[in-house]
């Protein structure tokens, strides 16, 4: 079952993040399907010329560990032609990769999680 969630979270970036702080809204959480949708809509790399961007996170349990899947949706502000478009796909790697670790931190800590 699909949770469709409007909280906003002002993200406060760790060191090595180019940015300060993103603005994000958690828009679709499921639990069973190991599913996670959010906008970010302010801050980051948004001051590069993006309205929004949307990533999609979706987790696939294969035998003994996983395979995460990534979507991200860039939405550029209308009439704006961005040319930077390599640090952003590099920044939301990074934060992505924050997330994965995160949550494989917690799982082994953890395993009763999954069960």
């Amino acid at each position: 079952m699909a949770l469709v969630v409007e909280f906003i979270d002002p993200a406060r970036l760790p060191l090595g993040i180019p940015y300060k702080y993103m603005e994000q809204r958690i828009d679709e959480v499921d639990v069973n399907n190991f599913y996670y949708k959010y906008t970010t809509f302010e801050g980051g790399v948004l001051s590069k010329g993006y309205k929004c961007i949307v990533i999609e996170t979706k987790i696939d349990i294969k035998g003994s560990g996983c395979v995460v899947k990534f979507n991200v949706h860039f939405h550029p502000l209308l009439g704006t032609e961005i040319s930077d478009e390599e640090a952003v796909v590099k920044m939301s790697q990074a934060k992505s990769g924050i997330l994965v670790k995160t949550l494989e931190e917690y799982l082994l800590a953890s395993p009763q999680a999954l069960a």
